[in-house]
């Protein structure tokens, strides 16, 4: 069987892989990784936004500063991914080998793009860079594409769980190399923070196919019996519940572990007695999960307030109205 080769999607899932078996993650790295991330998850938001597909050149928003603003987006979530990993050794690999695979793919495209737009496309080539801006951009007068939320790439749905996934690949790399540094088991003292990655990255993945499910199979995304206020109510008495029976640290005290389940009390009562305007109840949702998510950590119980945050998050995304389908 011939040796597959390499392209952009298999590239960051051997990245990923790498960093489950070789990484050294640290705070410092996961902190710089997020940070890196959120701006490749904004670039690639803006460009996915901006790009006109089908209806002639595109040369405003962020490509009047690079032609390839989508993959200067990857190059910056995966490097927020090397930071997670936290080995040079991973990175000396990888970015050679990034650079291969998408200089042959922008070469493709380049080819194909001045065979559809022939001077337009040199002209344009001529004054934007091809990957990093490092030149004056393009006058906004000769750019008439503006990025909007209605552009049929993001009505489709994919990139806003895309968007998520992103979020996905430093948890994965630090849980991942976690069991493998311990031979798939867990420290005692890293329990609690395990498992709050573990419901955190599991979070992620449920909002990442509800996003799907809602936006581009316009499907719903969790039973009708959980949309109804009584429901809501029972699952933030069961999280409440949670904080008050669950063993936490030393730091949380019985007082803090009353209020954080008045806390909830109060934001039920709130979202019982308090009405939205108009039919939405995504106010609401949003009310709970956040009551839950603070509410939880102030009584040390982390993993509970993401868990319930999560749940609450993913009913309001329910309650939202899906883009018609086009």
């Amino acid at each position: 069987m011939p040796f597959p080769r390499p392209h952009r999607g298999n590239i960051r899932t051997a990245l990923i892989a790498a960093g489950v078996l070789l990484a050294r993650p640290s705070p410092e790295g996961l902190v710089l990784a997020y940070l890196a991330i959120a701006l490749g998850s904004a670039l690639h938001l803006l460009a996915k936004g901006t790009l006109r597909l089908g209806t002639g050149l595109t040369t405003g928003g962020p490509y009047r500063f690079t032609r390839n603003p989508f993959y200067l987006a990857n190059l910056l979530v995966d490097a927020g991914i090397l930071l997670a990993i936290g080995r040079i050794e991973v990175a000396a690999v990888y970015v050679p080998l990034f650079a291969i695979v998408y200089h042959r793919t922008i070469r493709g495209e380049e080819a194909i793009l001045e065979r559809l737009f022939g001077d337009a496309y040199r002209n344009y080539r001529s004054s934007v860079p091809r990957f990093f801006p490092w030149k004056r951009p393009l006058p906004s007068e000769k750019a008439a594409e503006r990025f909007s939320f209605s552009n049929p790439n993001l009505l489709a749905g994919i990139e806003y769980g895309r968007l998520v996934r992103f979020l996905e690949a430093p948890l994965i790399v630090s849980l991942g190399s976690a069991l493998v540094r311990g031979l798939g088991a867990v420290s005692p003292e890293d329990r609690p923070l395990f498992l709050t990655g573990a419901v955190l990255l599991a979070s992620l993945f449920a909002l990442e196919r509800a996003l799907i499910a809602k936006l581009r199979d316009r499907r719903s995304v969790a039973p009708r019996a959980l949309r109804r206020p009584a429901a809501a109510a029972a699952l933030l008495a069961v999280f409440a519940a949670g904080l008050v029976l669950l063993p936490r640290a030393e730091i949380a005290g019985e007082e803090v572990r009353l209020a954080a389940g008045g806390a909830i009390g109060l934001a039920l009562l709130a979202s019982l007695v308090v009405p939205s305007r108009g039919a939405s109840t995504v106010p609401n949702r949003l009310r709970c999960g956040l009551a839950c998510l603070f509410s939880a950590w102030f009584a040390s119980v982390a993993w509970l307030g993401i868990a319930g945050a999560a749940v609450f998050s993913v009913l309001a995304l329910e309650e939202t109205s899906a883009a018609p389908p086009h």
